[in-house]
Formats: structure tokens, sequence, C-alpha cells
């Protein structure tokens, strides 16, 4: 007797999660505000970016032909970030899941382009960017970028193949207030580019009906300004951030509002590059390394000179920082590392502290140094200390506490 497809094969019945249903989800668990920078600089430190750039561009842009009318949702304020490395294959295929499965695999990087990224959702409904010979958007309600739709919410596009400067020379200006050379058909950085979400768009919004106003803006500035010279403190390659302002009415170039500057860029490169040279490529190889190196599998101390600039203060300061490697052999750290690798979670036994050597200030004295909690950027919980800590911390779903899984 022969039986039907379906009788053998049964029909389709499984679980899934719709990618806007799953985009509210992520941003409910993270912060709003300076966290989603924070987000931004770790992945341009974790692709090996020396400089990140963010311009706020309050102008409303005038296009005269855009490749989709419904486009011009993009066309109001702007937050444009940089950074001066350039996307590698990896990076594009990365990207486009949700998922950090891939991160597991490299022990050199904290993040890199999971699911903290799509914090930027609390700014944008419509972020792109341009890196290399590639111009990319997402738009989850496929309500703006030609081609897409809810089933394909994002479309990409080559430079050169397209024509965009060619065709949409208005548009592709919008890039350049963030750093894209007009007319760059093969970009050497990365420019993401997320209008703010308005008033109207937030009502047509099903991921966040809050619209990210000047205000909120202003806010995760404040917050970014604070922090200054110790978001450097840590970070694997990133040596300076700045920030930029273009008034809505302005016909002007940018205007800084903020440098953290990096003044002994070689000594800070050769010391970071000597800690990222010692640790392999799998987890299996690094317990063996450290088991055959009682004493750490490296350690460097060195001066970090920063400088930090904003409209009213300059702040000149000199750190001492320490970084190193170690677990003892048969120890629960390294029992604890085996178990975390088997579940595909990535853990690195590095260690660091940061002292404030000296500083002077524009304001006059300034308070000692509360120590804060690094997972390589600043974390919101204080030790008490008069010094920073930094770890390869496991942290909880919202990157903002240190996880308290058993």
């Amino acid at each position: 007797m022969a039986y039907s497809n379906s009788e053998v094969e049964g029909k389709s019945f499984y679980q899934s999660e719709p990618l806007i249903a799953r985009l509210r989800g992520i941003i409910r668990d993270y912060p709003e505000g300076v966290g989603i920078l924070k987000e931004l600089i770790q992945n341009a430190d974790d692709a090996k970016a020396t400089r990140v750039e963010i311009t706020l561009d309050w102008r409303n842009h005038q296009v005269n032909k855009l490749p989709d009318d419904r486009m011009v949702l993009l066309m109001g304020p702007a937050m444009l970030v940089y950074n001066d490395r350039v996307f590698t294959d990896k990076d594009f295929d990365s990207i486009r899941s949700l998922k950090q499965k891939k991160k597991a695999g490299d022990l050199q990087k904290t993040g890199r382009f999971g699911v903290g990224f799509n914090a930027i959702y609390h700014v944008t409904d419509f972020p792109s960017f341009v890196s290399r010979d590639r111009i990319i958007f997402f738009d989850p309600h496929g309500a703006a970028i030609p081609g897409t739709s809810r089933q394909e919410p994002g479309r990409e596009w080559n430079l050169a193949e397209a024509k965009w400067y060619e065709k949409y020379p208005d548009f592709m200006q919008v890039y350049a207030a963030g750093g894209l050379p007009f007319g760059d058909k093969n970009f050497q950085g990365t420019l993401f580019r997320l209008p703010l979400r308005t008033a109207e768009s937030a009502k047509n919004s099903e991921i966040r009906k809050q619209a990210f106003t000047e205000s909120n803006v202003k806010e995760l500035l404040d917050e970014l300004r604070q922090s200054g010279e110790e978001l450097l403190l840590f970070l694997k390659s990133v040596q300076e951030i700045r920030v930029y302002e273009i008034p809505a009415n302005s016909q002007e170039t940018r205007q800084e509002i903020l440098a953290i500057v990096t003044k002994n860029p070689q000594e800070v490169r050769e010391a970071r590059q000597k800690v990222l040279d010692a640790i392999p490529n799998t987890p299996n190889k690094l317990l063996e390394l450290c088991s055959h190196n009682p004493d750490g599998l490296v350690s460097v101390s060195y001066r970090h000179e920063i400088e930090t600039i904003s409209c009213d203060c300059t702040l000149k300061s000199t750190w001492r920082i320490v970084s190193l490697i170690r677990t003892d052999e048969g120890s629960d750290l390294a029992k604890v590392i085996t178990a975390m690798h088997q579940s595909q979670e990535k853990v690195v036994p590095w260690a660091g502290a940061a002292a404030r050597i000296n500083a002077v200030s524009t304001e006059g004295n300034l308070p000692p140094v509360s120590g804060k909690v690094y997972c390589f950027l600043p974390l919101p919980l204080e030790t008490g200390l008069p010094v920073h800590i930094n770890g390869f911390f496991n942290l909880n779903s919202s990157r903002d506490n240190l996880s308290s899984d058993s």
C-alpha cells in the first residue's frame, strides 16, 4: 500500500518569531542611553579600528530624486557613526544574524555584531551603512527601501554597479556628513547612518513607539562626555573618539564638540598588541598554554596619556594600565572556562587595572577616581576602589551587569 507524502511527512509546524517582535524584545533588554554608542564603539574596537567618529546631523535634507519616494523618511536629522576599518566578508555575514554563534570562535573579540548591535533600533527604524563597495539598508517594516518587505527586510547595492552617485547624488550627499567622500565607490572605512525616529514615524513603528528626540541625543552625549577619557582605558585598538555636530540650518562643515584622544599612540598600541598576540585561536589551546605558563601567559604595564577636549573644558591625564592573562592549572577558573566553552560561551582569563597617575584640568582640581568595573568598556558598577578593574566578564543579556548565572 502506498502512502501520500502528507501521511508520511506530516505538515509543517514549528516555532518562529517575526523579526519585529525579536527587535522589540532586544531593545527592551538594552538601556537606551550611552549603551547604544558603547555597542558601536565596541564593534569598532573588535574590528581593530583606531578611530571612531560620531556626527549629529540636525538638518532636514532636500532631495530632488530618491530611489523610492518613501525614502523621504530617511531624510531628517540623523546620527552617523564612522570607524576606520572596512567590513570583512565575515562581518557582512555576521551582521545579518541576530545570534552570536560566531563570536565564541574568536577569543580576541569582546562581542561582534551580535544582539548588542541591534540596540540601534532605539534610535531608528531605518539603519544603513556603507563599507567597501556596498551600501546596505535594514528596513524591518518593509516601509521605505525599494525591494524590501517584512519577509525580506533589507537590501544591498554595489555602489559602482548601481550608479547611485550618478543617479541619486543628493541622497548620497547625506553620507558625506559622516565622512564618506562623495563619489567614493570603494570606501576604506565603515559608516553607519541612523535617521532619528520622529514623532510621526514612531506612530507607525512596531519596534518602538517613542521618538528619539533632540533631548534624548543630548542626554546620550552628556553621558558620553562624563565617561570621557575612561572610555579608552581598556579598549584593544580604538585610540580616539570624536563627536561632531551640524546645526539644523547650517551650510557649514561639522563642528567638533568632544574629542578623547590618546597622546602616546605607539606605546599604547604596542602594549595592547602584545596581549592580543598571546591569545591563541581556541579555548583548548589557551588552557594548554596557561598550564605551561604558571606565572601568566602574558603581562603588560604601560602609560596611557589621554587628552579630552569638550566645549568648556580640557583635561590631560596619565594612567598606568596593567593587563594580564593567567589561570592556574586545575583551578576552578580553568574548569569554568572549559565548561563555558562547551556551552558555546566565550571566556578568557583576561584581567587588568587602571590607576590615574596625574591629571590637569582647566576646571581646576578633579575628584579622586571612583573605581568602576569594566568589560573593556565601563559598566554601571562601582567598586569603591581607587582604581578601575577590567575583566573579560560574562555579562547579562542587557550587558550592563555581571551575569549571576551559576
